[in-house]
């Protein structure tokens, strides 16, 4: 990690001294002002990539595996919530800096009360009435008359097969918490930084769900921080959270992720929560991408035999997922006491000194301390100086060569004779004359190679969002149309509560019911589709600017022979392959971003309105059969008949709202995603095979031509473009051990 951070460090000071000769280089008069502002640009764009290229390590798993305790003792301080509630929404990053603190992404008041308008939409007609959308929490009038319809909801309307109701959870957190808010959250989205001395505040906002609810994410900056300023590391939240919005988060952050971190708890083994959230991750294509953690909880294991039995299973069961999974058996909390030992509570002391006394099973958990260690710095240094050697430092090296051979030839022009000069001239013309027509050349043939790609990616598209069998609006509508609702288990409902309340309780779970399919089935096919998409445009693009690659290192060659026999060969090889930028980076430079989250359904007042009107009817009805005496088999028959069509009613607009967001998800991914990355894509692979000959498109020699005629110039101008090539070639020589030590580390 050292080495890497050092490169790290050295390459941002290499690039900006570059940059800095750029300038003074460009000061000296007729310099090709395109071709330093084109140099100038690539070293921003170079200082960027270093600054921001960031590595992403998320840590996941089921409630209560030991998340958080484990990414604490990777940090080595107790800095996460531990044991925090089941329905926190955060995704919690942790970044290196030179200061604690905690950075709190807040929603805007517009986004809470959309929250709450969505929560409120199919309440109870008795409960609350059809304008859910007019609801502002920062009126007083709104907050309790809120307050007191939540209080006419029955215990069903909170708790829904052993878990809580997530839109009343949503109400009831929002009104809790906002007397907490007020002061904070504003009309627009905000970040509110807590320093050292109140960095333990953010515990509250991510340990209480009625703070948390008002967060986007959270953001950690800690000095000691594991693997650097570049490292990301994030704590998510239980991926068997009751919210299926908590998975599709998780999802959005595992789509940038490098590498994932998967805790499984020993007290409990492999859940069934956590073989239906590996066969998600499987299905977005990120298994290989795993490392696994057997959480070992001391308490539980009497001897290392009945640990590693225990493991054992666990990894017999993993293998049925994924084949020889990598598995490290030990204790975050035990590791973390260690290195918190000096501010242990008492309790926590006495439980670090029971588990020294057993010595094998510490023993244990030290060796597999350090065989994850070991493995983890490997991943993260190997992949990172793999993008510092191909990414940076083969750029460096081509515009800091290219800067000393415009100078050399300069240099040498100008103290040379007039019919050296004019040789020296007519030869570099022909080259640069070669090179503006091969520029054209690969121009065309990326722009057409971006032109078919598009069109390629726009049927891919059509083809996964249509309605053919099989693809995804088709999986999802035949999942609405199976649903059954088993309208005739609200009876009790009906008893306790009222029609009202049925029929709320029959939308919830139908509305959990889907959002839970898109969430575990749809969600990771649109993830895989992007993924393979991303790969495929990549590879193209790459494919036909290798072509040209071939082209570019031949005439270079060409015009190396012809500078070799003047005694003015370059120092840098550009005969070498070219790196071509990879997806994350590109992305990354454009900004580009595409969360993929649930469908949000906004179900029309029509539904319950229309349900009732139905009640009303079979009431009728059964009052006649009163009335002649006829006999009513089924006293609630007539509400269930009325649930069964509210929930048909529910099903047909569901399928009208589902249709139409993924219409409008699939224009977004076409236009405002793909067509842009192809775009972005063929852009930087045109930059990158061009950059080794960009000097040329300008003339060499223009200097020297416009010198020669000023007699009393030569030799201030001689004296800057030696500065130059001594300098330059100082900072090659710089990076060129910088190469050397980061392959060797490879």
């Amino acid at each position: 990690m050292n080495t890497f951070q050092t490169l790290h460090d050295e390459i941002a000071d290499a690039n900006r001294n570059l940059s800095e000769l750029l300038k003074k280089a460009g000061a000296i008069p007729e310099t090709p002002k395109q071709i330093f502002d084109e140099w100038e640009k690539t070293c921003r764009s170079i200082g960027q990539q270093v600054s921001e290229e960031t590595l992403r390590v998320a840590i996941v798993g089921a409630i209560k595996s030991g998340k958080s305790t484990f990414a604490n003792s990777l940090l080595s301080g107790d800095y996460l919530k531990r044991g925090a509630g089941v329905v926190t929404s955060i995704v919690t990053r942790v970044r290196q800096g030179k200061k604690l603190e905690a950075h709190l992404h807040f929603k805007s008041w517009g986004e809470v009360n959309g929250d709450m308008a969505q929560a409120l939409s199919l309440l109870p007609p008795d409960i609350w009435g059809e304008e859910s959308s007019a609801f502002d929490i920062r009126s007083r009038d709104d907050r309790e008359e809120l307050e007191n319809s939540l209080k006419g909801l029955g215990q069903d309307a909170y708790d829904s097969n052993g878990f809580r109701n997530a839109n009343s959870v949503i109400l009831i957190s929002y009104l809790k918490g906002y007397s907490s808010v007020e002061g904070i959250v504003s009309s627009e989205s905000l970040i509110r930084r807590f320093d050292e001395g109140r960095f333990s505040e953010h515990l509250a906002f991510v340990g209480d769900d009625a703070l948390a609810v008002y967060l986007h994410d959270v953001q950690l900056v800690i000095p000691t921080a594991y693997g650097g300023p570049d490292v990301e590391i994030a704590d998510c939240q239980g991926s068997d959270s009751p919210n299926p919005h908590h998975l599709a988060m998780i999802q959005d952050y595992l789509r940038l992720t490098h590498l994932i971190i998967y805790v499984v708890s020993s007290r409990t083994g492999l859940r069934q929560a956590d073989i239906r959230f590996l066969s998600i991750i499987e299905k977005m294509g990120l298994l290989d991408q795993i490392l696994f953690i057997a959480n070992c909880d001391f308490n539980e294991h009497d001897t290392l035999l009945d640990l590693e039995r225990v493991v054992g299973k666990i990894d017999e069961e993993l293998s049925i997922i994924k084949p020889n999974p990598d598995i490290y058996a030990f204790s975050a909390l035990y590791n973390l006491f260690k290195v918190q030992r000096s501010r242990l509570s008492r309790k926590e002391e006495m439980q670090l000194k029971q588990w020294g006394a057993e010595d094998e099973l510490t023993a244990h958990s030290d060796q597999q301390t350090e065989r994850f260690l070991s493995s983890f710095r490997d991943k993260l240094t190997k992949e990172r100086l793999s993008l510092l050697v191909n990414n940076h430092l083969s750029r460096l090296s081509i515009l800091t060569s290219g800067l000393n051979h415009w100078a050399r030839v300069n240099r040498n022009v100008l103290t040379g004779d007039v019919a050296s000069t004019k040789g020296t001239i007519a030869r570099i013309t022909g080259h640069q004359q070669k090179m503006t027509q091969i520029d054209a050349v690969i121009r065309n043939a990326l722009d057409g190679a971006a032109h078919q790609l598009k069109e390629e990616v726009k049927a891919g598209i059509e083809r996964f969002f249509s309605k053919r069998e099989g693809a995804v609006i088709d999986r999802v509508m035949s999942f609405i149309r199976q649903y059954d609702g088993a309208c005739q288990q609200y009876a009790g409902v009906l008893d306790s509560s009222g029609f009202a309340n049925a029929l709320y309780l029959a939308y919830q779970e139908f509305k959990g019911s889907v959002d839970r399919f898109i969430a575990e089935e749809v969600n990771p096919m649109v993830i895989r589709f992007v993924r393979e998409k991303e790969t495929h445009i990549g590879a193209h693009l790459e494919s036909v600017a290798s072509q040209y690659d071939i082209i570019v290192r031949d005439t270079l060659a060409e015009y190396d022979r012809e500078m070799n026999a003047l005694g003015m060969a370059r120092i840098a090889d550009a005969s070498g392959r070219v790196v071509f930028p990879d997806i994350d980076t590109v992305r990354s430079e454009a900004g580009l971003t595409l969360p993929i989250s649930v469908a949000a359904m906004r179900y029309s007042a029509k539904i319950k309105t229309e349900a009732t009107v139905r009640l009303g009817m079979y009431n009728v009805v059964k009052l006649v059969k009163r009335a002649f005496k006829l006999e009513i088999k089924n006293r609630h028959a007539g509400e269930i008949r009325a649930l069964e069509n509210g929930l048909s009613r529910m099903k047909r607009d569901t399928e009208s709202s589902i249709t139409s967001h993924f219409m409008d998800q699939k224009e977004n991914i076409k236009f405002q995603y793909f067509f842009k990355l192809v775009d972005e894509t063929s852009g930087s692979c045109y930059r990158r095979l061009l950059e080794r000959f960009q000097i040329y498109a300008d003339s060499l020699t223009r200097l020297a031509g416009k010198i020669s005629r000023n007699e009393s110039d030569k030799q201030r101008v001689g004296d800057l473009l030696q500065d130059t090539i001594r300098s330059s070639k100082a900072l090659m020589e710089r990076i060129d051990g910088l190469k050397a030590t980061a392959e060797s580390g490879l």
